[in-house]
Order: structure tokens, then sequence, then C-alpha cells
């Protein structure tokens, strides 16, 4: 469930350089949130994240 958490924490982060939608920013900013840098994905949206590293199932 999305609370009004989850939009201050997309709002610290300037996620427009990565023109990511909602879904894939609240993705990220937990990522970020949490230091986590590895995720399983075929979504190229992910790769404008330099500092994610994606691993394609």
């Amino acid at each position: 469930m999305v609370s009004y958490q989850h939009f201050q924490v997309v709002k610290r982060y300037p996620l427009k350089d990565y023109a990511l939608l909602t879904n894939d920013a609240f993705h990220v900013t937990t990522m970020k949130k949490y230091g986590i840098t590895n995720i399983a994905r075929n979504d190229p949206d992910f790769e404008r994240v330099e500092w994610i590293k994606i691993w394609k199932p």
C-alpha cells in the first residue's frame, strides 16, 4: 500500500533525471533508502540509474 511517507521519500531524490514511471520511482527510492544496489528486472528503464546493478533473469 502506498502511503504519504512513500511520496515524501520520492520527493527527496532527484528522479526527474531518470525519467521513471511512478512505480519504478518507488522502487528506486526504496532501494536508495535501504542501500540496495542490485535488482533483478528486465525493465530497461532502470539502466538510466547509474548506481543500480541490474541482473536480467
